[in-house]
């Protein structure tokens, strides 16, 4: 990954965008985090179908990212993942694997700055809920059937990329298109 940095920092320094899917990468070393912190205009970064298992513990030069796509690598723990991505301060889309409801919840309930997971839009309202009696705010616990529709949703968003690239009606500008809207 750091040769492919050193190559796109001089060719173009001011990319907002990075695209390094399917790069064979296995290791998101700390250089490369550092490298990629030195692109001041960059917000996006691709790096699905890869082979992280691991992301590096300090992301916080990363603070102008506000998009990073996991998806397709074998992340092995959630949890120390979440916890890096937590030291990114403006994180607001992450596109991720996740196999079981728990972690979905895990995930929401520490990134509170997330507003989009897998393509969908994440309602924080529904997953705070107010308690009527005494006035006070409360986490509630995402319910069993709230947790698995956002792993359906990740698992059908796939089907309806697929289907609406392959829809003949090219009249529908893809850019156009609303957001998948999902309320916890």
């Amino acid at each position: 990954m750091l040769g492919l940095l050193k190559e796109l920092i001089t060719r173009n320094p001011f990319v907002d965008e990075v695209d390094f899917s399917n790069e064979a990468i296995s290791y998101f070393d700390p250089h490369s985090v550092d490298l990629l912190g030195r692109f001041t205009e960059l917000k996006k970064i691709n790096l699905s179908d890869n082979e992280i298992r691991k992301l590096p513990n300090d992301l916080s030069c990363l603070a102008q990212i506000i998009e990073l796509n996991l998806t397709g690598n074998p992340i092995e723990n959630l949890q120390l993942a979440v916890e890096s991505l937590m030291t990114m301060p403006i994180l607001s889309s992450l596109h991720i694997n996740l196999h079981q409801e728990e972690e979905v919840d895990f995930l929401l309930r520490n990134l509170p700055g997330l507003h989009v997971l897998n393509g969908l839009v994440v309602e924080r309202d529904a997953i705070f809920s107010e308690d009527e009696e005494s006035g006070v705010h409360t986490d509630r616990p995402l319910s069993s059937g709230e947790q698995t529709t956002i792993i359906d949703a990740q698992q059908n968003m796939a089907q309806t990329s697929f289907s609406r690239n392959n829809n003949n009606d090219k009249s529908v500008n893809s850019d156009t298109q609303q957001q998948p809207f999902l309320q916890l």
